[in-house]
């Protein structure tokens, strides 16, 4: 059975405002977001979006939470607290995002506009949060960013909250027989 992750989008200084959104491996091994025509599916409540896993024969597996109201507040202010926890940049918090907002750009059939360095940017974000890099390099768990690269890196995040925002619809469960 395929197996299916929920996405908690919280955006909770509007209110109450966390929306689901199904997230799942597709046949060619990429992570992708459930989606209909040109529009991810989003859900009002959890229990609609585990109703949805259900109708389209997935596994429910577990439920990731993204804040997106931090990362909004700092697309909006550029205020550095937002993307530093305890005097570190937070770069699994960005990686996270950046590839949320690519496997949604995936799910719509384009990709994110990136900058020049956007490439070398991503590379060092990855390597903060890989096992593997830190054991060969530990100063690679709090890479140096350049002014020009947190531009870069919140010039492709915005890219993607703006996708983000543009391409949902909110649906109902029983709305979707047959979409994909």
């Amino acid at each position: 059975m395929q197996e299916a992750y929920l996405i908690a989008y919280s955006m909770s200084y509007t209110g109450d405002s966390t929306h689901y959104f199904i997230w799942y491996e597709d046949t060619q091994g990429r992570n992708r977001f459930y989606s209909a025509e040109d529009k991810l599916a989003e859900f009002w409540t959890e229990a609609d979006a585990k109703q949805q896993i259900k109708i389209l024969g997935m596994q429910y597996i577990n439920t990731v939470p993204f804040d997106a109201e931090r990362l909004d507040y700092w697309l909006c202010t550029g205020s550095r607290s937002q993307i530093y926890t305890d005097e570190q940049l937070d770069t699994e918090f960005l990686l996270d995002f950046w590839n949320l907002f690519d496997d949604a750009a995936y799910s719509l059939g384009t990709t994110l506009p990136e900058p020049p360095g956007a490439d070398a940017c991503y590379e060092k974000l990855f390597r903060s949060c890989d096992a593997a890099a830190i054991m060969t390099d530990p100063s690679a768990r709090n890479p140096a960013l350049s002014e020009n690269e947190i531009a870069i890196i919140r010039s492709v995040l915005k890219s993607g909250f703006e996708l983000f925002w543009n391409h949902t619809e909110i649906i109902r469960p029983e709305e979707q027989n047959g979409r994909e």
